[in-house]
């Protein structure tokens, strides 16, 4: 396992590792949807007083025996099935992203073309609403 070489590289990873795509994207869009700043509040007691302790009992755990999320629960047998959900969930979020990415790119790519395939009516993907509008 890696061993870092100071504490600022070690905090570094750690904020590399939590902030990702769902902080970027979708946590303003939860915030509108759910009332705006109203949301904060509870979000805010909610990182305070189960995020945070979660966290760092999984940084912890996952420190003392330098293993994996499958590994590390035979501490107790009966807590195992949380290393499976968690390996499931970081599968399920990985595929997830990834599809995300695919049609960033996908878009990227093809909004390089004269006339992108978006703009007109006629396509398999259109409805029966669709109108084509001269600028």
């Amino acid at each position: 396992r890696k061993q870092w070489s100071n504490p600022v590289e070690f905090f570094l990873t750690l904020v590399a590792f939590a902030v990702g795509l769902g902080n970027v994207w979708r946590f303003p869009y939860l915030c509108f949807k759910n009332g705006g700043g109203a949301f904060l509040i509870p979000y805010t007691l909610m990182l305070i007083f189960i995020g945070a302790p979660v966290f760092y009992l999984e940084l912890t755990l996952g420190q003392f025996t330098s293993a994996g999320p499958l590994v590390v629960w035979k501490i107790n047998p009966l807590l195992r099935g949380i290393g499976y959900a968690s390996l499931a969930t970081n599968c399920f979020l990985a595929l997830y992203y990834n599809v995300l990415i695919a049609y960033c790119f996908y878009y990227l790519v093809a909004s390089f073309q004269l006339i992108v395939p978006w703009s007109t009516c006629g396509n398999w993907w259109n409805t029966a609403l669709c109108t084509d509008q001269k600028m």
